[in-house]
């Protein structure tokens, strides 16, 4: 009954109380029937709500409990959440690489190995952005901007780790296929390093079209 009336709360969209109905009937059945579909549920209304440190707390605990049908969405939306609002760079990555395994919504797949690709790449992980921009660039969704978003991610990097002849590949081909601000940045960066390598006067030619 209890569970039911949570249920009830949460379909007629009274959301706050289908969080305290939920969290009523996890208290009472710590290993209740309906116990993982509550949290599930706690989870979803709270994100709902807009109270999102909690919902991602919810979430994490459907994470933890492992193999369930609520696994794959519980760890998109706490991948989402960790990127947008939490700023966690790391857990969005856990999660979305996590997620990308279980994806059975090819655009959600695609949409999380983007989100994979971001935070590798706000963590200054290598490894793991060249991993995810190959699968961007592989992949048959993948936009134009999108493609063009990998290869510079793959060349700062590179740049970063004076990795000079892979950047110059990667910078060039943003050039190819971005008119907008990642070509004039990706035009700045193969100046600088033909700079670096000594080569003033291609470098100037090239600081001048950029």
């Amino acid at each position: 009954i209890l569970y039911s009336a949570a249920e009830n709360h949460y379909a007629q969209a009274e959301y706050a109380k289908a969080v305290e109905s939920f969290q009523k009937y996890i208290t009472d059945n710590p290993k209740g029937l309906y116990t993982l579909k509550a949290k599930n549920l706690r989870a979803e209304s709270l994100t709902l709500l807009k109270r999102y440190d909690d919902a991602f707390a919810g979430y994490e605990s459907v994470i933890d409990q492992g193999q369930s049908s609520f696994l794959p969405a519980s760890l998109y939306k706490a991948a989402l959440i960790a990127y947008n609002q939490k700023q966690d760079m790391k857990k969005a990555f856990d999660y979305y690489t996590a997620f990308i395994q279980l994806a059975s919504d090819e655009e959600q797949q695609y949409e999380a190995i983007l989100g994979a690709l971001r935070s590798a790449y706000k963590l200054n992980k290598p490894e793991e952005v060249y991993a995810m921009a190959a699968k961007v660039i592989d992949h048959q969704r993948a936009t134009e901007d999108h493609k063009a978003l990998a290869h510079y991610y793959m060349a700062k990097i590179a740049y970063n780790h004076n990795s000079y002849d892979k950047a110059l590949l990667d910078f060039n081909a943003v050039i190819r296929v971005n008119s907008a601000d990642l070509a004039a940045e990706s035009r700045y960066y193969v100046a600088a390093i033909y700079q670096k390598l000594d080569q003033p006067d291609l470098a100037a030619k090239l600081a001048e079209e950029s």
